[in-house]
């Protein structure tokens, strides 16, 4: 009877896990054409996310934050006509960084107003003032009106966050293994924001790769295999290509046997390592 308790739970919790992923992945942003921007090709938008990264960590804000700006920037620079314009300078350029990062604090930072600070600190110098105020809160506007006002996608951090706790409920680490584990998957996230490697991949491909990669390093290279069982049994379409599947078949390419994989679902939860 107890045991059949214990599966109930489980269940309960599994199809939690699906609806929370599929709810994640209705609001995860599309893939930018990076070869179809000149932005992309060449290091501006490398540079700009560089001071991002540096901009987040020297003002303390928290992670979220700066996904959140980096998509904002990333959507913005790839649909607007910034290349057509002669004006297109590095300061200009800086008005629309700094203008996603205020956007982004706006979502996830508690002080959610820095425009007058980011005027003041980032964008003028302390005896040069190139822009004011209205300035940057004009830059604003245009980005959301060029975004159709769609900021709230899901990032990179939020399925990290989702692949943790289906981690954290199915094998149940010490705090200590998952702060750990944690802190290794955000740093690799954080080092990797201004490659290709990030722009290549899809959100929830990004973060499960920089999991997979944290669990390597401590030696735990199964994790993550069995973490796959599950997102497969979450949704037909999850994209793992990128990663190099342990194991692809015929079958679970063309069709996912999804009684099967729960079953050896189960199997796996059951006789898991505690950590």
């Amino acid at each position: 009877m107890k045991s059949r308790t214990i599966l109930i739970n489980r269940d309960e919790k599994l199809n939690e896990f699906r609806s929370t992923f599929t709810s994640l992945k209705e609001d995860e942003p599309s893939n930018i054409n990076i070869k179809s921007n000149e932005l992309f090709e060449n290091e501006t938008r490398n540079n700009m996310v560089k001071w991002l990264v540096f901009l987040c960590d020297t003002l303390n804000f928290n992670f979220q934050t700066l996904n959140r700006a980096i998509i904002i920037f990333d959507k913005y620079i790839s649909i607007s006509d910034l290349l057509e314009n002669e004006d297109l300078t590095q300061e200009k350029m800086n008005l629309i960084t700094v203008g996603c990062l205020s956007l982004g604090t706006k979502l996830e930072e508690i002080n959610c107003n820095y425009v007058k600070f980011f005027t003041d600190k980032v964008l003028n110098l302390p005896d040069c003032q190139i822009f004011s105020v209205k300035d940057l809160s004009k830059m604003e506007l245009k980005i959301l009106k060029q975004l159709k006002y769609k900021t709230l996608y899901t990032t990179s951090y939020d399925f990290l966050l989702h692949y943790l706790d289906i981690f954290q409920y199915f094998y149940n680490p010490s705090s200590y293994f998952f702060e750990n584990i944690k802190e290794y998957a955000v740093n690799l996230m954080k080092q990797n924001i201004n490659t290709n490697l990030y722009l290549s991949m899809s959100q929830s491909d990004y973060a499960f790769f920089c999991l997979h990669q944290a669990f390597m390093q401590v030696g735990n290279n199964d994790i993550m295999k069995k973490i796959i069982n599950i997102l497969i049994f979450f949704n037909n379409d999850f994209d793992n290509n990128n990663l190099k599947r342990a194991k692809r078949t015929d079958d679970i390419s063309n069709r996912f046997d999804k009684i099967n994989i729960y079953r050896n679902f189960e199997v796996n939860s059951c006789s898991l390592p505690s950590f």
